[in-house]
């Protein structure tokens, strides 16, 4: 069997760490969701999955151990919990959506990741993940809540505001998530990077940054209006047409809406027709 080279290991320690972080002492209410772990098989969407429960966690950290060490086998998490009762050996849908008791960004592009501090607006990530180094950095945010949320527009809306105050990465705007698994290794496929073992780190236990936030604080936070002016200056652009193809078929209303009227206003539209 091939596996990992001896530069590049899956840190178990990370991992616990990582889903301790997300999920652990969980709150009343929700302490009978599932975490998705899922992975790929040599290819590059994961299409495998197994969702364990909240005292597993040792039991996902050996599974995924197993699995990452192959090379191209990627591991991923369900960002929230899935709903008690869901098929435990199957990737699930948004309709398997049940509990966020996190919110969090992806930053993928070239000096997003370096310049995120200066993005923070008084709320600093209770947790982040160093996704690759090569040639670039990459990482994940994340902010603990103090209490979940249960409805999956509400976690959507804050996702959307996440993703464009730190101009972050669009696909996880999404109540079904999967994010990387940090201490895992990222056996990246695209051109120009490298095999790489994630750093996932919490605060210093010094540090006396908030462990956790109120929905409400995080929610204003990074609202809307503020991040369109951040992203004025080149933003990435919106699919105007997928936006309006979404709006006529119900989907999502709120956030293609937003993305839509975003674009116009930076393509200079005047008011009479972003209001009609």
């Amino acid at each position: 069997m091939t596996v990992v080279p001896l530069s590049e290991k899956p840190n178990p320690d990370q991992m616990l760490e990582h889903l301790d972080h997300l999920f652990g002492n969980f709150l009343d209410g929700v302490h009978d969701g599932l975490v998705e772990l899922a992975w790929t098989v040599n290819g590059k969407n994961p299409d495998r999955a197994q969702l364990f429960e909240l005292d597993q966690f040792e039991e996902l950290v050996a599974k995924a151990i197993k699995i990452n060490a192959k090379p191209n086998h990627n591991t991923y998490i369900g960002a929230a919990l899935r709903k008690p009762g869901t098929p435990q050996n199957h990737r699930t849908k948004k309709t398997h959506f049940y509990a966020s008791t996190v919110v969090w960004t992806d930053l993928d592009d070239e000096g997003v990741a370096d310049g995120a501090r200066a993005r923070y607006r008084g709320c600093d990530p209770t947790f982040w993940v160093v996704t690759a180094r090569k040639p670039h950095k990459r990482a994940q945010l994340w902010w603990r809540l103090d209490e979940p949320i249960r409805d999956p527009d509400q976690l959507e809306n804050i996702l959307g505001g996440l993703y464009r105050a730190f101009d972050g990465d669009k696909a996880v705007v999404d109540c079904s998530t999967l994010m990387r698994l940090g201490g895992s290794v990222n056996w990246s496929q695209k051109p120009g990077r490298i095999f790489e073992t994630t750093d996932a780190r919490g605060p210093d236990p010094e540090d006396n940054r908030a462990r956790s936030y109120p929905v409400e604080q995080i929610s204003k936070a990074f609202s809307d209006a503020p991040a369109i002016v951040d992203l004025d200056i080149g933003g990435k652009p919106t699919d105007v047409e997928a936006c309006i193809d979404n709006i006529r078929r119900g989907h999502h209303l709120h956030v293609n809406s937003r993305d839509l009227i975003w674009q116009m206003v930076r393509d200079g539209s005047p008011d009479w027709v972003i209001s009609a």
